[in-house]
């Protein structure tokens, strides 16, 4: 897997080089976003199968004045039904989960229309159960490190691969990576699609995105 991710990142920083437009920090973004958990014993020693909870997003950036830093976070909420095996039973759990994220990032230009992307975040992710009339939360904070780069593929179509490193209360640290595209209708509009790829979670968002 690791080697993957490699040769996805120089597939794109390659593809990057040869491109068109202009890469903005400043942007605020909402859509639909699906996860996928396994959770494993994490829960109390209860394994949850096939939980995907569904549901919006929220996020954006902004640069830092000329600077090459930005500041970017987000918000997201997603429910879903799943199955539990508790002492030999099967029990259906209605779960809710809740992620925030906050963090600094800072970009180089590796050309004039590609940049290294070097960024460090804090994640916080809750999640809410509700089985047999009683109610339980998990509840995880944790810290990530990513690179990657950024690049315009066409004048309306951006592009960017990152390599993720999560450490915290419900990971023990593990590798992940992140693929997005945006097309650009406008200076300002643009609709973006994401995959997150986790060995404990992974999902994907599509949504709108509007650029200043």
């Amino acid at each position: 897997m690791k080697k993957t991710l490699l040769l996805a990142l120089a597939i794109s920083a390659a593809s990057f080089a040869a491109s068109a437009g202009e890469i903005n920090y400043n942007s605020v973004e909402f859509g639909y976003a699906q996860t996928q958990l396994d959770t494993g014993s994490t829960m109390n020693d209860k394994s949850l199968q096939d939980m995907r909870p569904k549901g919006y997003y929220l996020k954006g950036s902004v640069e830092l004045g000329e600077s090459p830093f930005y500041l970017f976070g987000g918000f997201g909420q997603g429910n879903d039904t799943a199955t539990a095996h508790v002492a030999n039973e099967r029990v259906r759990i209605n779960a809710k989960q809740r992620t925030y994220d906050v963090g600094v990032g800072a970009h180089y230009g590796l050309n004039e229309k590609t940049d290294l992307l070097v960024e460090t975040s804090y994640l916080s992710d809750r999640v809410s159960i509700d089985r047999k009339g009683k109610h339980e939360r998990v509840n995880g904070e944790a810290v990530r490190f990513a690179v990657g780069v950024d690049g315009m593929m066409t004048d309306k179509l951006e592009g960017w691969a990152k390599v993720n490193y999560t450490q915290g209360e419900l990971t023990s640290g593990e590798f992940g990576a992140e693929l997005g595209a945006q097309y650009s209708f406008t200076k300002t509009w643009g609709i973006v699609g994401q995959y997150n790829y986790g060995r404990d979670a992974s999902g994907y968002q599509v949504g709108v995105r509007a650029s200043f």
